[in-house]
Protein backbone atom coordinates (compact mmCIF):
# COMPACT_ATOMS: atom_id res chain seq x y z
CA UNK A 1 0.00 0.00 0.00
CA UNK A 2 1.38 3.39 -1.36
CA UNK A 3 1.06 6.26 1.09
CA UNK A 4 1.87 10.06 -1.05
CA UNK A 5 2.92 13.14 0.65
CA UNK A 6 -0.68 14.92 1.18
CA UNK A 7 -2.29 11.63 2.98
CA UNK A 8 1.00 11.92 5.36
CA UNK A 9 0.34 15.46 5.80
CA UNK A 10 -3.23 14.94 6.50
CA UNK A 11 -2.36 12.08 9.09
CA UNK A 12 0.05 14.20 11.10
CA UNK A 13 -2.35 16.54 11.47
CA UNK A 14 -5.21 14.34 12.12
CA UNK A 15 -3.17 12.99 15.02
CA UNK A 16 -1.68 16.51 15.92
CA UNK A 17 1.96 14.63 15.39
CA UNK A 18 5.33 16.77 14.51
CA UNK A 19 7.27 15.79 11.47
CA UNK A 20 10.18 14.34 14.18
CA UNK A 21 7.43 12.51 16.65
CA UNK A 22 5.80 10.32 13.22
CA UNK A 23 9.74 9.87 12.99
CA UNK A 24 10.36 8.11 16.52
CA UNK A 25 7.00 6.00 16.01
CA UNK A 26 7.50 5.07 12.84
CA UNK A 27 11.65 4.34 13.60
CA UNK A 28 12.49 6.68 10.65
CA UNK A 29 14.72 9.20 10.43
CA UNK A 30 12.63 12.81 10.30
CA UNK A 31 14.54 13.45 7.06
CA UNK A 32 12.94 9.77 5.87
CA UNK A 33 9.25 11.92 6.63
CA UNK A 34 10.38 15.38 5.12
CA UNK A 35 11.71 13.84 1.87
CA UNK A 36 8.22 11.86 1.24
CA UNK A 37 5.98 15.08 2.62
CA UNK A 38 7.96 16.54 0.16
CA UNK A 39 7.32 14.59 -2.87
CA UNK A 40 10.59 12.63 -3.16
CA UNK A 41 10.60 8.79 -3.82
CA UNK A 42 10.71 6.47 -1.47
CA UNK A 43 10.94 2.83 -1.12
CA UNK A 44 7.91 1.19 -1.09
CA UNK A 45 8.46 -0.60 2.05
CA UNK A 46 9.64 2.39 3.78
CA UNK A 47 6.26 4.35 2.44
CA UNK A 48 3.70 0.66 4.06
CA UNK A 49 6.35 1.27 7.36
CA UNK A 50 5.34 4.97 7.92
CA UNK A 51 2.07 4.11 6.63
CA UNK A 52 1.55 1.51 9.51
CA UNK A 53 2.77 3.47 12.41
CA UNK A 54 0.18 6.27 11.14
CA UNK A 55 -2.65 3.28 11.02
CA UNK A 56 -1.89 1.62 14.56
CA UNK A 57 -1.88 5.75 15.88
CA UNK A 58 -5.45 5.39 14.47
CA UNK A 59 -5.88 6.67 11.15
CA UNK A 60 -7.89 5.21 8.47
CA UNK A 61 -6.56 5.76 4.35
CA UNK A 62 -8.97 6.48 1.87
CA UNK A 63 -6.59 5.42 -1.45
CA UNK A 64 -7.66 7.30 -4.95
CA UNK A 65 -10.93 6.37 -6.23
CA UNK A 66 -11.72 4.15 -2.71
CA UNK A 67 -14.16 5.47 -0.64
CA UNK A 68 -14.05 9.13 -1.74
CA UNK A 69 -16.77 9.68 -4.47
CA UNK A 70 -14.88 12.52 -6.07
CA UNK A 71 -12.01 10.45 -6.25
CA UNK A 72 -9.34 11.77 -4.30
CA UNK A 73 -7.39 9.93 -1.64
CA UNK A 74 -7.30 11.28 1.89
CA UNK A 75 -7.56 9.98 5.29
CA UNK A 76 -10.19 9.83 8.47
CA UNK A 77 -9.43 8.88 12.03
CA UNK A 78 -11.44 5.67 13.42
CA UNK A 79 -11.92 2.35 12.68
CA UNK A 80 -11.39 0.40 8.93
CA UNK A 81 -9.28 -1.56 6.65
CA UNK A 82 -5.58 -0.78 7.61
CA UNK A 83 -2.44 -2.73 6.17
CA UNK A 84 -0.49 -5.56 8.21
CA UNK A 85 2.17 -3.09 8.85
CA UNK A 86 -0.18 -1.37 11.51
CA UNK A 87 -0.34 -4.98 13.17
CA UNK A 88 2.99 -5.41 13.39
CA UNK A 89 3.44 -2.06 15.28
CA UNK A 90 1.01 -2.75 17.65
CA UNK A 91 2.92 -6.10 18.11
CA UNK A 92 5.75 -4.66 18.35
CA UNK A 93 4.61 -2.06 20.85
CA UNK A 94 2.99 -5.45 22.75
CA UNK A 95 5.69 -7.41 23.39
CA UNK A 96 6.06 -8.58 27.39
CA UNK A 97 8.95 -6.43 29.69
CA UNK A 98 12.10 -8.27 28.43
CA UNK A 99 13.53 -7.90 32.28
CA UNK A 100 10.63 -9.12 34.57
CA UNK A 101 8.97 -11.97 31.92
CA UNK A 102 11.57 -12.85 29.64
CA UNK A 103 9.58 -16.12 28.76
CA UNK A 104 6.94 -14.29 27.96
CA UNK A 105 8.77 -11.45 25.90
CA UNK A 106 10.58 -14.60 24.06
CA UNK A 107 6.96 -15.81 22.45
CA UNK A 108 5.50 -12.91 21.91
CA UNK A 109 8.86 -12.30 19.54
CA UNK A 110 8.58 -15.70 18.22
CA UNK A 111 5.00 -14.97 17.16
CA UNK A 112 6.18 -11.29 15.79
CA UNK A 113 9.37 -12.75 13.75
CA UNK A 114 6.44 -15.41 11.97
CA UNK A 115 4.27 -12.23 11.71
CA UNK A 116 6.78 -10.41 9.95
CA UNK A 117 7.92 -13.12 7.39
CA UNK A 118 4.41 -13.86 6.22
CA UNK A 119 4.53 -9.76 5.52
CA UNK A 120 7.62 -10.66 3.44
CA UNK A 121 6.37 -13.45 1.84
CA UNK A 122 2.78 -11.53 1.27
CA UNK A 123 5.26 -8.37 -0.52
CA UNK A 124 6.44 -11.23 -3.00
CA UNK A 125 10.38 -10.81 -2.20
CA UNK A 126 13.35 -12.33 -0.33
CA UNK A 127 14.72 -10.47 2.70
CA UNK A 128 17.35 -7.82 1.69
CA UNK A 129 20.85 -8.52 2.69
CA UNK A 130 20.81 -6.32 6.00
CA UNK A 131 17.58 -7.41 6.73
CA UNK A 132 18.32 -11.72 6.57
CA UNK A 133 21.76 -10.24 8.75
CA UNK A 134 19.57 -8.51 11.32
CA UNK A 135 17.32 -10.88 11.15
CA UNK A 136 19.73 -14.21 11.39
CA UNK A 137 21.01 -12.12 14.69
CA UNK A 138 17.27 -11.79 16.24
CA UNK A 139 17.63 -15.77 15.47
CA UNK A 140 20.76 -16.32 17.41
CA UNK A 141 18.97 -14.34 20.36
CA UNK A 142 15.81 -16.40 20.07
CA UNK A 143 17.58 -20.21 20.03
CA UNK A 144 19.93 -18.67 23.11
CA UNK A 145 16.76 -17.43 25.13
CA UNK A 146 17.81 -14.14 24.91
CA UNK A 147 15.36 -11.81 24.84
CA UNK A 148 17.13 -8.15 24.61
CA UNK A 149 19.56 -9.77 21.57
CA UNK A 150 16.34 -10.98 20.24
CA UNK A 151 14.24 -7.85 20.29
CA UNK A 152 17.63 -5.68 18.97
CA UNK A 153 17.78 -7.60 16.02
CA UNK A 154 14.14 -7.87 14.95
CA UNK A 155 13.73 -4.39 15.43
CA UNK A 156 16.64 -3.38 12.97
CA UNK A 157 15.63 -6.32 11.17
CA UNK A 158 12.16 -4.72 10.06
CA UNK A 159 13.75 -1.56 10.08
CA UNK A 160 12.73 -0.04 5.72
CA UNK A 161 15.86 1.04 3.71
CA UNK A 162 15.43 4.59 3.30
CA UNK A 163 16.11 4.40 7.64
CA UNK A 164 19.48 3.61 5.82
CA UNK A 165 22.21 4.59 4.11
CA UNK A 166 22.80 3.02 0.36
CA UNK A 167 25.93 3.47 0.72
CA UNK A 168 26.79 1.64 3.90
CA UNK A 169 29.54 -0.85 3.55
CA UNK A 170 28.96 -4.31 3.38
CA UNK A 171 31.82 -7.15 3.30
CA UNK A 172 31.86 -9.50 0.66
CA UNK A 173 32.08 -11.76 3.54
CA UNK A 174 28.48 -10.22 5.16
CA UNK A 175 27.26 -10.46 1.81
CA UNK A 176 27.86 -14.20 0.86
CA UNK A 177 26.09 -15.29 4.30
CA UNK A 178 23.23 -12.98 3.19
CA UNK A 179 22.84 -15.07 0.21
CA UNK A 180 22.52 -17.67 2.27
CA UNK A 181 19.55 -16.99 4.14
CA UNK A 182 16.33 -16.80 2.30
CA UNK A 183 12.85 -17.05 3.97
CA UNK A 184 13.08 -20.79 3.52
CA UNK A 185 16.13 -20.64 5.69
CA UNK A 186 14.09 -18.41 8.34
CA UNK A 187 11.13 -20.48 8.66
CA UNK A 188 13.13 -23.60 8.96
CA UNK A 189 15.08 -22.11 11.93
CA UNK A 190 12.02 -20.75 13.45
CA UNK A 191 10.95 -24.15 13.94
CA UNK A 192 13.84 -25.16 15.43
CA UNK A 193 13.42 -22.71 17.96
CA UNK A 194 9.88 -23.39 18.70
CA UNK A 195 10.25 -26.90 18.89
CA UNK A 196 13.35 -26.38 21.30
CA UNK A 197 10.59 -23.83 23.55
CA UNK A 198 8.54 -26.66 23.71
CA UNK A 199 10.91 -29.58 24.99
CA UNK A 200 13.21 -27.81 27.50
CA UNK A 201 14.47 -30.68 28.52
CA UNK A 202 16.59 -30.75 25.65
CA UNK A 203 18.46 -27.21 26.16
CA UNK A 204 18.37 -26.90 29.65
CA UNK A 205 21.50 -25.49 31.18
CA UNK A 206 23.63 -25.26 28.13
CA UNK A 207 23.43 -22.14 25.64
CA UNK A 208 22.19 -23.61 21.84
CA UNK A 209 23.11 -21.94 18.36
CA UNK A 210 19.77 -23.20 16.20
CA UNK A 211 21.42 -20.58 13.17
CA UNK A 212 24.90 -19.62 12.31
CA UNK A 213 26.14 -16.43 14.71
CA UNK A 214 26.08 -13.22 12.25
CA UNK A 215 29.32 -11.90 11.41
CA UNK A 216 30.45 -8.12 13.15
CA UNK A 217 29.00 -5.14 11.59
CA UNK A 218 25.56 -5.60 11.09
CA UNK A 219 23.50 -2.89 10.32
CA UNK A 220 22.34 -0.18 13.00
CA UNK A 221 18.48 0.84 12.71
Amino acid sequence: MSLDASQCRMARAALDLGVRELAKIADVSPNTVARLERGEALHARTQAFIRGALEAEGVVFIDRDAYSLAGGSGVRKGDGPRSHYADLFERLWSIPDLRRTPDEALAALVDLFAFYIDIIQAELREPDAWERLDLNFALNGLANNNPYLAFSGLRRGITPPDNQSADYPISPEDLALAETMDLAYFRRALAQVRARAQNPLTTAGRRTTAVPAPPPGSSEA
